[in-house]
């Protein structure tokens, strides 16, 4: 008796299980693109003047496991069509988190249009190419500010690059990246004069712009980018309970950083108003 009470006991947790996965399957597209949707405007709002500190690494952590959410998304439905638009969405979730590194993180306030910032902005636009990063070499600057201002504007549209590789092959092409890219950039130097934050210089436009065009260029050459390609365009062979189980753990996750930052945004703002 004993036996068919375990066994009935199994079958009642299977048949919650397959149930719960029939769910979830249903509104897989729905409970995704509402998750992701949420977190990217509880964090941007979070991190805009913001004081809560909201450091680099805690940006780049929050983004990778929101990729990764869509990704076991992706591989769940795994359909080629659903591949290509996680595609798009990586992309726009790639362009927030750059605004949000460039012009909010590390920043205390920001203000529309400030006239003396935009003074200071008019006056601060550098047009003569390498000026900057000469500047940079020449001064007294430990090697680490160096590498992460220089270095770190070559490096930060490559990831962006690739993904315009993945979504439409037209931009293998050198011309089509350096009009996207080039784009992309100016839009965040639009942005950056209308909130009062940073200035213009024509370096950020050569290393932004450089840095992902040699980029892909380099893979072309290795024969890299059709195999990287490969990953986002496959659900690995894994078994279903693989699949919802990560997803379920990430889901987990991506609640528990939204709350959190959720808590600490509005203590902090009650603090504020506090004060004043």
């Amino acid at each position: 008796m004993k036996k068919v009470g375990d066994n009935k006991e199994k079958c009642r947790s299977l048949f919650n299980f397959s149930e719960l996965i029939k769910l979830l399957k249903n509104k897989m597209n729905s409970i995704s693109n509402v998750t992701l949707l949420v977190s990217l405007i509880v964090f941007t709002i979070a991190s805009c003047g913001s004081r809560l500190n909201i450091k680099y690494l805690l940006t780049l952590v929050v983004f990778i496991i929101l990729t990764l959410f869509i990704y076991v998304s992706g591989i769940i439905i795994n359909k080629e069509d659903r591949y290509k638009r996680n595609i798009s969405i990586y992309m726009l979730m790639y362009f927030v988190m750059f605004v949000c590194l460039t012009m909010f993180i590390g920043r205390r306030t920001i203000s529309i249009m400030n006239k003396e910032h935009l003074e200071y902005y008019i006056n601060s636009i550098n047009l003569t190419p390498f000026k900057t990063v000469k500047l940079f070499v020449k001064s007294n600057l430990s090697n680490s500010i160096i590498a992460y201002n220089v270095l770190g504007n070559i490096v930060a549209l490559m990831p962006l690059s690739l993904l315009l590789v993945f979504r439409n092959d037209k931009y293998r092409k050198t011309i089509n990246q350096l009009l996207f890219l080039g784009v992309t950039v100016l839009i965040i130097e639009v942005l950056q004069l209308i909130s009062s934050v940073g200035s213009f210089d024509i370096d950020d436009f050569i290393l932004n712009i450089g840095g992902g065009v040699l980029f892909i260029l380099l893979m072309n050459v290795l024969n890299l980018t059709d195999k990287i390609k490969g990953l986002f365009y496959t659900d690995f062979d894994l078994n279903e309970a693989v699949k919802y189980g990560l997803w379920i753990v990430l889901f987990v996750c991506i609640m528990i950083i939204n709350i959190t930052v959720l808590i600490a945004w509005c203590m902090n703002i009650s603090t504020f108003l506090g004060l004043m």
